[in-house]
């Protein structure tokens, strides 16, 4: 009677210990059976989505709720020799009682009884939404960061072109009215400067554009 006494406090014990920790920790930790309904929730459920344990319990997996993640899940347990296996990193989007939209990553073991029957699954689930949202602007941050450095070598080699296309009439025409100065009529000089006055007309306010 003793012995049976102290395991039985022994077993007490350990359930205590258990319970303390499922109920201390910041992960929600979950037992499903084999068809799929919640038999253990604990309390964190409250927090993350705002219901009881006492809700949760016999309800539907929430990862099992949506049909092509119950897919991919079912999938993932199932190895190659048809042996259960767990899963890990599946993410899932719901709603909290306060319709707030929560991210959700669940992980999970088989649990088998002493005959290697499939009893169900126990796991946990992790609130990555603030996560979720760093990584988005992350992305967005970087997609922005790219548009821009996209867009300033455009703007750089649209300008390069816009400013070398006057300068080089300038430089060329003015070449070549020095080089038929003393032999060329007035009105073919008088071309030169006309063809150099237009090209710096347009090349004035580009410069002017580009200092604003």
């Amino acid at each position: 009677i003793r012995e049976h006494q102290s395991a039985l406090l022994a077993l007490q014990s350990s359930e205590s210990r258990f319970r303390a920790l499922t109920e201390t920790t910041s992960d929600f930790i979950w037992e499903i059976n084999r068809e799929g309904t919640y038999t253990y929730a604990s309390p964190k459920i409250t927090e993350l989505l705002g219901i009881t344990p006492e809700e949760l319990i016999g309800k539907k997996f929430l990862l099992f709720q949506n049909p092509d993640i119950e897919s991919s899940v079912l999938k993932k347990i199932l190895t190659q020799d048809n042996e259960i296996s767990g899963f890990s990193g599946m993410v899932s989007n719901h709603n909290d009682q306060q319709g707030r939209s929560v991210i959700i990553e669940s992980s999970g073991e088989a649990i088998f009884s002493p005959n290697d029957e499939l009893i169900g699954f126990r796991g946990i689930d992790r609130d990555i939404t603030e996560r979720v949202g760093q990584q988005e602007k992350l992305r967005k941050a970087k997609e922005d960061a790219e548009a821009a450095d996209a867009a300033k070598s455009e703007f750089l080699a649209n300008m390069s072109h816009e400013l070398r296309t006057p300068l080089h009439a300038i430089l060329s025409f003015s070449k070549h009215g020095m080089k038929k100065a003393e032999r060329s009529s007035p009105e073919e000089l008088k071309k030169f400067f006309n063809q150099i006055s237009v090209s710096a007309n347009r090349l004035l306010p580009l410069i002017d554009s580009l200092l604003d």
